[in-house]
């Protein structure tokens, strides 16, 4: 049965709760989609390398999943959970850089296909 507090919106207080880890818990996905922006804007732009980017977020990740962690403060935790999420969303970024670059090497193979068909056309 959901209580008063529960209905208003307000989370839940859990043992050990201080004011920067209610902050946090409140903003996390905001927090780690500003960060995969940033990360993802650096890779789309060429100042990190693709692969680099993919292995540190593999790697984070892998570390996030390994790692107990019940036994952090409530902050680490959740601290740890934005880098997680954001490393998430972050390898899909080089991933979907392939994807489109090779899309639009298609599409421009076949608009020259296309082209040289027309060309050949008119001449024969």
């Amino acid at each position: 049965m959901p209580s008063f507090m529960h209905e208003l919106g307000a989370a839940p207080l859990e043992a050990g709760d201080t004011r920067v880890s209610r902050w946090l818990r409140a903003r996390w996905l905001t927090l780690g989609g500003a960060i995969a922006l940033v990360e993802g804007t650096l890779v789309v732009a060429g100042s990190i390398p693709k692969w680099i980017a993919f292995i540190v977020a593999c790697a984070l990740l892998f570390v996030y999943f390994s790692m107990n962690r019940e036994r952090l403060d409530p902050v680490s935790r959740i601290g740890l959970r934005i880098v997680a999420f954001s490393q998430l969303i972050m390898l899909a970024v080089p991933l979907l850089l392939a994807i489109v670059t090779a899309a639009a090497i298609m599409a421009l193979v076949l608009i020259a296909v296309l082209v040289l068909a027309m060309l050949f056309r008119k001449r024969f």
